[in-house]
Parts: structure tokens; C-alpha cells; sequence
């Protein structure tokens, strides 16, 4: 594989770059998603605010295999379901007091319980969630590939070897070798670029960038250049320093 490092430094930028979107993308599904769920909770505030209150019978009692408690309720001549927030018990024939839209009776909650939409809610918390940990992650990786961008423009690429180990439930590892410098063992830094379990105690033909905070690997596949971040973790010697 002829290399263009250049294009290959170029690269780890372009992926710092692509983080930074990522990041940006994340941001706003966490307020898009927050914007949702206040929506959901204003309108349920709105409806014990301004609601009409009644009293309406409990005809019945549900649990549903994946989800909390529900109960049907009858009031003014309307019949509807209500996802409960509260762990009260109810029994069919209790009243209890509803407040609905006039608008919209179909429209319900009781004092303690909002009934949310589900669907809107699961739409609302779901990316919510996922972008509290999309956030963090795709942030550390900016500065993971900016710094391995920088270290990589002031280091230049060094050839040498590497035999790749990946075990199940746990972190993979390289054991590096340079013929300048010699060998040691690195850790892959969790991200998007990691190695394939394919190439578990394979030598292969590698280029290592950077410094010990900032190391690329680089690596060949499929007749492409392939990038893997490492951290420099501990000198080794002898036999272990050939693989």
C-alpha cells in the first residue's frame, strides 16, 4: 500500500471535524427532545389548571407486560384510559376525581397522574437519553482526534509491526514493535476506529504517529489506509516485544 501521510494526518482532523457534528447533532436532539418532554408536561399542568373536574368510576384495571398500571375510567358519558404515575391500588366501581378538556374529553389526568401520550413520551425520552451519553462521548472524541491530529503533524509516521489481541470483555490491545525504538504494549482507546476481532494475534504492517498522550496507529485494510487511536501504556522486551 503506497501511503500518502499527509492525507492520512489530513484525516485525523477530518475525523475531529466529523466529532465536532456529531457533537453538535447530539446537542440538538438533547434540547429537541427536552423542548418535547416540557411540551408533554405543560399540557398536563394546563389540564389540572384550567381543566373541568369530575368524578369518574374506575371500570378497569389493567398491567401491562411492559409498562406500568393503567385504569379505565367513565365520566360524562365518556370512556378513557389513564397511565398512572402513582402506585395507588385501584378496584373496579372506586371513584375517583378526573379533570378532562372540554374540547377534547378524550382528554384526561387525574391529580397525580399526567397520562402523557406513551408514544410522544418514548419519542421524547428515548434520544434524550441516548444523547446524555452521545454527548460526553462524541465531545472526548474531538479532543482524542485533534490531539492525535497535532501530535501526528509534529511526530511524522514511524513504520513497524504490530500483533493485534482482542479478548472477550476486554479492552484490545497491540504490542507494538519499532526498530528504532523498540516495543512495548498499547491499549486501543475505545472509539468508532477500533480493530477487528478478525485480526486477534495477527502481525501486521503498521505506521504509529504521535507521542505516549497521543498515539495512531495506522493500519491497512481493505487496501485502505485505517486509523486506530492507542494509548502508550507499558515497555516490554525480549520475546513479548516479537509477539
Amino acid at each position: 500500500m503506497n501511503v500518502d501521510f499527509d492525507a492520512v494526518t489530513r484525516k485525523l482532523r477530518t475525523l475531529a471535524w466529523r466529532a465536532a457534528g456529531l457533537t453538535l447533532l447530539w446537542c440538538l436532539v438533547f434540547v429537541g427532545a427536552g423542548r418535547g418532554m416540557d411540551a408533554l408536561d405543560a399540557k398536563a399542568q394546563r389540564l389540572l389548571d384550567r381543566g373541568i373536574r369530575t368524578t369518574a368510576t374506575v371500570i378497569g384495571v389493567h398491567r401491562p407486560l411492559k409498562s406500568g398500571w393503567s385504569i379505565d375510567v367513565r365520566y360524562v358519558g365518556h370512556t378513557a384510559e389513564i397511565t398512572l404515575d402513582s402506585h395507588r391500588y385501584w378496584a373496579i366501581g372506586q371513584s375517583l376525581t378526573v379533570f378532562y378538556d372540554p374540547a377534547d374529553p378524550d382528554t384526561v389526568r387525574t391529580s397525580d397522574d399526567r397520562n402523557e401520550n406513551q408514544f410522544l413520551l418514548g419519542v421524547c425520552v428515548i434520544p434524550f437519553l441516548f444523547s446524555l451519553a452521545g454527548i460526553p462521548f462524541s465531545a472526548a472524541a474531538v479532543a482524542r482526534w485533534w490531539r492525535r491530529y497535532r501530535a501526528a503533524k509534529r511526530t511524522g509516521w514511524q513504520e513497524g509491526s504490530a500483533v493485534v489481541h482482542t479478548v472477550r470483555k476486554q479492552r484490545s490491545h497491540l504490542i507494538l514493535r519499532l526498530p528504532k525504538v523498540g516495543g512495548w504494549k498499547s491499549e486501543v482507546i475505545l472509539s468508532t476506529h477500533g480493530v477487528a476481532r478478525t485480526w486477534h494475534e495477527q502481525r501486521r504492517k503498521i505506521w504509529l504517529a504521535g507521542d505516549r498522550r497521543a498515539m495512531t496507529v495506522l493500519f491497512e485494510r481493505r487496501g485502505l489506509p485505517y486509523v486506530v487511536p492507542v494509548k502508550k501504556s507499558e515497555r516490554i522486551s525480549g520475546r513479548h516485544a516479537a509477539g
